[in-house]
C-alpha cells in the first residue's frame, strides 16, 4: 500500500512579507485540486475499508435517535404544528402540518394516526444529486411556503415558493442568496439577501410574492467587512436589517407592510458598538429592546429605546437601561412577546432565561426574574414562542440524555411541567461534570467531562475543542458519542480561550496576537486529565472541526506525542496563506478574529508561528484523519490537502488520510450520508483508542 500513497509534486512558490521570505511547496495546487482530491479519496477509502461494515452497523443503530435530535421538536405557528420527519427509506426529510390541540407538540401517535398533512416532501422536490435545504418558511397569512436549497454546498441558495391552496410552485428566479428569507406580515411580499462574488451577503431586496421577479432593492452594503442579514420581529410589524462585522453592527429597520420601504436607522448605536433588536409593543407605547455590546461593555447591556410617532427611535439620552453591564453574566439578544420580554443570559457557565413584564418597561420599574426551575442545568428555549404566548417550552440539555421538554408559564418561572414520559432510570448512570485545568498563565480552563460511573481509571479519552469566534459550545445530545462512552471512553471538551464560554474576555484573550493561548490551554487540559487519573496518556485522541481543526492541528505540532490520533474535520490549517488573500470569501471579515498579516508584521509572525501547515516537525506523528468538502466556501479543500501532503513529506508515522466528501463546509445533504461519514470517524477513533463500539442499544 505504501507505493500507492498519493504524493503532490513539490513546486516552490515564493512569499515575501515584511522583510521575511519563505517558500511553499504545495501552494501551486490551489485551483488545481480536482485530480489530487480524487486520488486522496481513493487512498483514504482503501485505508478505511476495514471500518466500513462496523460504521454501517453503527449508523443504522443510532439513526432514529439522530434524526430525532437533529430535527428538533415541532414548531408552532397559528393553529398548526409543523413537524420535521423522515419517512422510512427517505433521503431527505419532509415537513408535516398537524392541527394544534393545546400547547404540547404532537407525538408520533398523531402522525401514525393519519392526522398529519405533508406540506413538503423534499424527496419529491429535490434532485438526486447533492442538494441541501437551507431553511423553510411559512408566510404569516399561511398562504405560501418557501424554502431555500443549495445545489453545490457552497452556501449559495435558490428560493423556491409554493402556494398552499393550489400546490402551484411560483417561479422566483432567485438564485445566489443566503439561506433565510423573511415574509411580510400580510404575505404579499418577502425579503431576500443576495450574495456577492465572494459569497458575502450584501444586499436586501423585496419581492412581490405573486410575482417574485418584481423586486426592489432595500439596502446594499459595499464595505466587505460587513455581512448583511434580515429578520422579522416577533410582533411581525418590523423587519430588521443588520450589517455586521466582528463586534460592530449597523442597525436598520422598516415597517413590514409599508410599500414605501422606508429604511430607518438606529442612530443611537455608536460606531464601536454592536446591537441586536427586539420590537416591544405594549399599552405604554412602542420600544426597541436592544442588547448592546461595546469595548467598555463587552458582555452586553439591555437598553430600551422609545419609538416616536414617526416610528423612529428617540435620541440616546432618552433610552432606559433595563440591565446594566456586568462582568459575571453574558447577555444574549432579547425576544419581545405581547406581554413579556425574554432575554438569554449566560451566568456561571449556565444558560438561563430572564423575563420581565412589558407593561413595566417604559416606567423603568421592570423586574427581571429567572426562568430557572432547577438551578443546575442549561435552560434554553425549545421553540420560538408565538407573539401572544403565555407559556413557553424550555429544554434541559445533556450530552448523554435526549433533551427533556418542559412547559412553563412565564408568570410562574420556577414551576415546570414535563412533556412526554419520564425516561427510565439508567442501570449504569453516567457522570457529567465540569473540571478545570490550570493554564500556563494561571487561568482556570473549564473541561466538560462525560464518563460512565463504573468506567475504568486511566481510561481512553476523546478530547475535543473549538476555541474561536466567541463561540459558546454547550451540551448537546449525541447518541453516537454515547456509544464511545459506553465502551469505556471518557469524553472531554476543553473550553479553551478564544471561545465565549466565560464571556467576552475569554474570547479576547485568544484573538489576534493572543491566539497561541488556545493551543497551550488545550494541552493543559490534556495534561490535567492525565494528572487526575482520568486519562491513559497513551490513549488520547484529539478532535476538532474548522477553527477547532486549527486548534488540534496546532496542538499536535506543539507536542506530537500527546495524542495517539487526531481527527480534523474541514480544518483551517493554512491560516497565514488564507489571511494573505483578501480575494477569498471570509478573509476580510475574519481579520477581526485572526488579525491582518498584510498590514501588521507582528500578526504575520504570530500566525506563521502557529500555522499547522507551516510548522510540521520532522518527528513521528500519530495517525491523522482529516476531511474536506469539495465545494467548501469557508475553508477551501486546498488547506487540508496541502497539510496532509506536508505531513507525509516532513514527518514520520501516520498514516495521514484525507477523506473527501461532496458539498461544502456543513456536511452532506442527506441524513444517511452524514451518518455514514460520522460513524466512520467514530469507528476509527475507537480503533485508535483500543475499544470496540457496540451497535446494540
Amino acid at each position: 500500500m505504501h507505493e500507492s500513497v498519493p504524493t503532490l509534486p513539490r513546486k516552490d512558490t515564493e512569499f515575501r512579507l515584511h522583510g521575511e521570505e519563505w517558500t511553499d511547496p504545495y501552494e501551486w495546487v490551489r485551483g488545481e485540486t480536482e485530480e489530487a482530491l480524487r486520488l486522496e479519496e481513493e487512498y483514504a477509502s482503501r485505508h478505511l475499508e476495514r471500518y466500513e461494515d462496523a460504521a454501517r452497523r453503527l449508523a443504522e443503530a443510532v439513526k432514529d435517535d439522530v434524526v430525532e435530535s437533529e430535527f428538533g421538536i415541532p414548531q408552532r405557528q397559528g393553529d398548526w404544528w409543523f413537524v420535521p420527519d423522515l419517512a422510512p427509506g427517505a433521503r431527505h426529510p419532509r415537513i408535516l402540518r398537524i392541527r394544534a390541540e393545546g400547547m404540547e407538540p404532537p407525538g408520533r401517535d398523531r402522525i401514525d394516526a393519519g392526522d398529519a398533512q405533508v406540506l413538503i416532501d423534499f424527496d419529491d422536490v429535490l434532485p438526486g444529486s447533492y442538494v441541501g435545504v437551507g431553511s423553510v418558511h411559512l408566510s404569516p397569512c399561511e398562504r405560501y411556503v418557501a424554502w431555500t436549497e443549495d445545489s453545490t454546498g457552497r452556501e449559495s441558495y435558490a428560493v423556491r415558493l409554493r402556494e398552499l391552496s393550489t400546490g402551484r410552485e411560483i417561479d422566483t428566479g432567485l438564485d445566489g442568496v443566503s439561506s433565510s428569507i423573511v415574509f411580510s406580515q400580510d404575505g404579499d411580499s418577502f425579503f431576500a439577501v443576495h450574495l456577492d462574488s465572494k459569497n458575502r451577503p450584501c444586499e436586501v431586496t423585496r419581492h412581490r410574492t405573486d410575482c417574485p421577479r418584481d423586486s426592489v432593492s432595500v439596502f446594499q452594503e459595499e464595505d466587505e467587512r460587513f455581512r448583511v442579514r434580515v429578520s422579522r420581529s416577533s410582533s411581525g410589524e418590523l423587519v430588521f436589517v443588520t450589517a455586521a462585522s466582528r463586534g460592530v453592527t449597523k442597525n436598520f429597520y422598516l415597517v413590514a407592510d409599508d410599500p414605501s420601504n422606508r429604511l430607518i436607522g438606529i442612530d443611537g448605536i455608536a460606531d464601536d458598538e454592536s446591537a441586536t433588536c427586539a420590537h416591544v409593543s405594549c399599552r405604554d407605547g412602542e420600544f426597541l429592546a436592544l442588547t448592546v455590546t461595546s469595548p467598555p461593555c463587552p458582555d452586553g447591556a439591555l437598553l430600551l429605546a422609545p419609538l416616536q410617532e414617526d416610528r423612529t427611535p428617540a435620541p440616546r439620552e432618552e433610552w432606559l437601561t433595563l440591565l446594566a453591564h456586568s462582568e459575571d453574566r453574558r447577555l444574549a439578544s432579547a425576544l419581545a412577546l405581547k406581554d413579556h420580554l425574554l432575554v438569554g443570559v449566560r451566568h456561571n457557565g449556565r444558560n438561563v432565561v430572564l423575563t420581565a413584564r412589558c407593561a413595566d418597561l417604559g416606567s423603568g420599574g421592570a423586574r427581571f426574574t429567572a426562568i430557572d426551575p432547577w438551578g443546575d442545568a442549561d435552560i434554553n428555549l425549545a421553540m420560538t414562542p408565538e407573539w401572544d404566548a403565555e407559556e413557553i417550552l424550555i429544554a434541559r440539555t445533556s450530552l448523554v440524555q435526549k433533551p427533556s421538554l418542559y412547559r412553563v408559564r412565564i408568570d410562574e418561572p420556577t414551576a415546570a411541567h414535563r412533556i412526554g414520559p419520564q425516561p427510565p432510570e439508567s442501570p449504569v448512570p453516567y457522570v457529567e461534570e465540569q473540571i478545570h485545568a490550570k493554564a500556563e498563565d494561571g487561568q482556570d480552563v473549564p473541561i466538560t467531562v462525560v464518563r460512565r460511573a463504573d468506567g475504568p481509571p486511566k481510561a481512553p479519552v476523546l478530547l475535543c475543542g473549538y476555541g474561536a469566534y466567541d463561540a459558546n459550545v454547550g451540551r448537546r445530545y449525541n447518541p453516537m458519542l454515547l456509544r464511545l462512552v459506553d465502551a469505556g471512553v471518557v469524553y472531554a471538551f476543553a473550553h479553551v480561550r478564544g471561545g465565549g464560554e466565560k464571556g467576552s474576555g475569554w474570547h479576547e484573550a485568544a484573538r489576534g496576537l493572543g491566539k497561541p493561548r488556545s493551543f497551550t490551554d488545550f494541552l493543559a487540559c490534556r495534561d490535567e486529565l492525565v494528572a487526575r487519573g482520568l486519562a491513559d496518556p497513551a490513549r488520547i485522541v484529539a478532535m476538532g472541526g474548522s477553527a477547532g481543526g486549527l486548534l488540534v492541528a496546532a496542538s499536535l505540532n506543539a507536542d506530537p506525542a500527546a495524542f495517539c490520533g487526531v481527527v480534523a474535520d474541514v480544518p483551517f490549517v493554512d491560516p497565514l496563506t488564507t489571511m494573505m488573500k483578501p480575494e477569498l470569501p471570509l478573509t476580510i471579515s475574519d481579520r477581526k478574529e485572526w488579525g491582518d498579516p498584510l498590514e501588521d508584521p507582528d500578526i504575520a509572525r504570530c500566525i506563521r508561528s502557529y500555522s499547522p501547515y507551516h510548522n510540521v516537525r520532522p518527528v513521528e506523528y500519530p495517525p491523522v484523519l482529516a476531511t474536506c468538502g469539495s465545494d467548501d466556501s469557508r475553508v477551501s479543500a486546498v488547506e487540508p490537502l496541502k497539510w496532509i501532503n506536508r505531513l507525509r513529506h516532513d514527518a514520520t508515522g501516520g498514516p495521514f488520510l484525507l477523506r473527501v466528501r461532496s458539498g461544502g463546509h456543513v456536511g452532506n445533504s442527506t441524513i444517511d450520508d452524514g451518518l455514514r461519514e460520522q460513524a466512520l470517524e467514530y469507528v476509527w477513533i475507537a480503533d485508535r483508542l483500543g475499544v470496540r463500539l457496540s451497535a446494540g442499544s
